[in-house]
């Protein structure tokens, strides 16, 4: 991400004109007559402006989106898209990803290795099963690996369950606050 003014000279395969309505492009300050007296103009400024936007405009290489969050599109666009399809964002269809199946890993019986677990791992303590967890997409999950990564769990029970609560892995046993 970037602003138009860094981009001269640059290309980029897409870009997307952000603000892209009559409050940015042209972005004229109320307080710009005042600096007549140097022999900036508003037309100058407007012209400046309108250069900054063919800057925007002329960087994409395979698609161009202008984002428009006003009721006014800015009064350069009409120029710039004069060969171009309109899309009307409300029109297309709701983008929906598909769902990421994922796997719980639960450790029992951690209370001596929490501060390992949570740091390093980004396990989470849930209360209602004094468990550590921590879910990971299902996708090439690979259970002698994480094994291997959490050896320092000793005899620890870990599971591994699916989106259906259903027991995928499972080893190790329950110890007892005593013996810990």
């Amino acid at each position: 991400m970037t602003t138009s003014h860094k981009y001269k000279g640059r290309e980029a395969d897409s870009v997307i004109v952000a603000g892209a309505d009559d409050r940015n492009y042209p972005l004229v300050h109320h307080t710009a007559a005042l600096f007549e007296v140097f022999g900036d103009t508003v037309d100058r400024l407007v012209d400046a402006e309108r250069r900054l936007f063919y800057v925007a405009t002329t960087r994409a290489q395979a698609s161009l989106c202008y984002l428009v969050t006003a009721e006014q599109a800015s009064p350069f666009i009409p120029a710039a898209v004069a060969d171009v399809e309109t899309v009307v964002w409300t029109d297309l269809p709701a983008a929906v990803s598909p769902p990421t199946s994922m796997v719980v890993i639960r450790i029992y019986d951690a209370y001596d290795i929490k501060e390992t677990l949570k740091d390093p791992y980004g396990f989470r303590f849930d209360r209602d099963t004094e468990t550590w967890y921590k879910y990971r997409p299902a996708k090439d999950f690979d259970f002698p690996s994480i094994r291997r990564l959490l050896s320092f769990i000793g005899p620890r029970l870990i599971e591994v369950r699916n989106d259906s609560n259903q027991l995928l892995h499972q080893a190790g046993t329950r110890i007892s606050r005593a013996a810990i």
